[in-house]
């Protein structure tokens, strides 16, 4: 139980930082400065940098400036840098903005993960570091990804975004898996097969023990994973094949039984926000019950969202895109949530 009020409160944290930083995107703001708290007395000072670059793919990176010996139950006056390139041009922005803010949440999380370690105590971090960490100095690229330190929080980021993007954590580990093969295949790079192995070997134990999917749990005459999109291990034969469903790979007999009445106000552009709405609502799978949307007067315009979800975690992965895509694109952000239902 601790855990998992832990990770929620990482989570909400990582939520609010990354939202902040991606309104900073849309504004065209090129550095931000902030600070989370995660407990009484455990705050962090942020900084985040933003380069505007057409020429230079999309990415997002960090560095935390904490190190094993600075880790302390209490700590004070840590920091995190953030960077992202990102295109220069709004249109393009906009375009990749899906992929922005997963790849944000991924890193945020990842860096929030590093300043927790200090739960760790002086006897569990033995041998939890090695005392060569600096890379690429001191330590070779696969070794660096095999520090426990390091496991724990790319697992921990691409865990948050696979949650972002609806999908099981197999797909996130599967992508980086391509990447480090292509690493690998670049000139004046070397990492072995074997070498490779090792890291899937133990990225995939850290998954498998910490954020698998887990048992299928049978509530009433419905079937629901305990952890929604966690990694799936295909080599249980306990594991159910039908994975594909991206609001939570459920069996086709479970139907959602949360209610939401979504509400907001709009400034009226002349623009039909209805199939706009329509069309996010369907590349998420949500079941719509009703869409209504009614010119308030000559300025602004009321819509309403009566919409069934599976749990109550979904509603606010949906309030979050719906904030996103409205805020980006129309200037509105919704105004109240009037009722879950279950």
């Amino acid at each position: 139980m601790e855990n998992l009020l832990l990770e929620g409160r990482y989570d909400k944290v990582t939520t609010e930082l990354s939202r902040e930083m991606v309104q900073a995107i849309v504004q065209g703001k090129k550095r931000i400065q902030t600070r989370i708290i995660l407990f009484t007395r455990t705050y962090v000072d942020v900084s985040f940098y933003i380069h505007y670059d057409d020429d230079q793919p999309i990415d997002v990176y960090g560095a935390t400036y904490i190190t094993p010996k600075e880790i302390r139950k209490h700590y004070k006056n840590k920091r995190i840098v953030l960077h992202a390139n990102v295109p220069k041009d709004i249109d393009l922005r906009k375009e990749n903005m899906n992929g922005i803010v997963a790849e944000v949440k991924n890193i945020v999380r990842h860096e929030i993960e590093h300043v927790t370690q200090s739960k760790f105590t002086d006897r569990q971090r033995q041998n939890f570091f090695s005392s060569k960490r600096s890379y690429p100095k001191n330590i070779d690229y696969w070794e660096y990804l095999m520090e426990p330190y390091e496991v724990e929080a790319y697992i921990r980021g691409m865990y948050k975004k696979a949650k972002t993007i609806k999908q099981p954590l197999n797909v996130i580990l599967d992508d980086w898996w391509d990447y480090l093969d292509e690493w690998s295949d670049e000139e004046g790079n070397e990492m072995h097969q074997d070498e490779i192995n090792a890291i899937k070997k133990a990225w995939i134990d850290y998954a498998k023990k910490h954020l698998s999917q887990g048992p299928y749990l049978r509530k009433g005459d419905k079937l629901v994973p305990s952890r929604t999109y966690g990694y799936i291990d295909e080599t249980d034969p306990n594991q159910p094949n039908e994975l594909t469903e991206a609001m939570g790979f459920r069996p086709s007999f479970v139907q959602p039984t949360v209610n939401a009445i979504i509400n907001f106000d709009a400034p009226d552009t002349k623009v039909d926000l209805k199939p706009i709405l329509t069309d996010i609502l369907d590349t998420k799978g949500v079941k719509i019950n009703s869409i209504s949307c009614g010119s308030l007067d000559s300025t602004f315009k009321s819509c309403r969202l009566d919409l069934m979800f599976f749990s109550e975690r979904e509603v606010q992965h949906l309030i979050d895109d719906l904030h996103r895509v409205l805020m980006v694109n129309h200037d509105t952000r919704i105004k109240d949530v009037t009722n879950y239902i279950k």
